[in-house]
């Protein structure tokens, strides 16, 4: 890999990295209101309230999905290879045109 691919490499990683964090803040606020909503609760019935906590509970659901789908493509783009993997080509058993074929015509 080449320093300018592998910085671009290295810029991704950061990206992903942030988008997980933003998620996780997330989620930890989402789970702050779930406990003050279930807190209010126990004053008495809310069907708001009720309605806010199963919807926060869907969202977390998905959140916690969406960051450990992050995780796991950091952990994989970490644990690449730096160095490139080369792939041989088979060597061709035909022979290449000459010189004196492509001048001649026989290889347009």
């Amino acid at each position: 890999m080449d320093a300018e691919a592998h910085g671009k490499g290295k810029e991704g990683l950061l990206l992903l990295q942030a988008e997980k964090d933003r998620l996780e803040n997330a989620l930890l606020h989402l789970r702050r209101s779930n406990t003050e909503l279930k807190e209010a609760l126990k004053e008495g019935p809310d069907s708001d309230f009720e309605e806010a906590i199963r919807e926060n509970e869907a969202v977390m659901c998905d959140m916690s999905k969406k960051i450990e789908d992050l995780r796991i493509a950091i952990e994989a783009g970490l644990s690449e290879s730096p160095t490139p993997v080369s792939v041989e080509q088979p060597a061709s058993t035909e022979q290449a045109p000459s010189r004196d074929d492509a001048e001649s015509g026989q290889w347009l």
